[in-house]
């Protein structure tokens, strides 16, 4: 026999506010509520990129933008 060991997938979740959508630069609020996961690693749509757990980022022009967050956990599940 041999034991096979199945790892949790961690749950990426987030919301965001915009502090001032009115005004270019905005910035905008990030607010991670990931579950299971240790490590995180957020792309803003805009070139920009991030390991901070809570991260705050600046939209220097006007546009739509796709964030993604990918959260990792200790066993290297995404």
């Amino acid at each position: 026999t041999q034991t096979l060991h199945v790892r949790p997938v961690p749950v990426s979740d987030f919301s965001f506010a915009i502090l001032d959508s009115c005004a270019s630069p905005a910035a905008v609020a990030f607010t991670n509520s990931s579950q299971g996961a240790t490590n995180y690693l957020w792309y803003f749509g805009n070139g920009d990129s991030s390991y901070v757990f809570n991260p705050t980022e600046v939209y220097n022009q006007e546009g739509t933008y796709t964030v993604e967050l990918i959260a990792e956990n200790s066993f290297g599940c995404r």
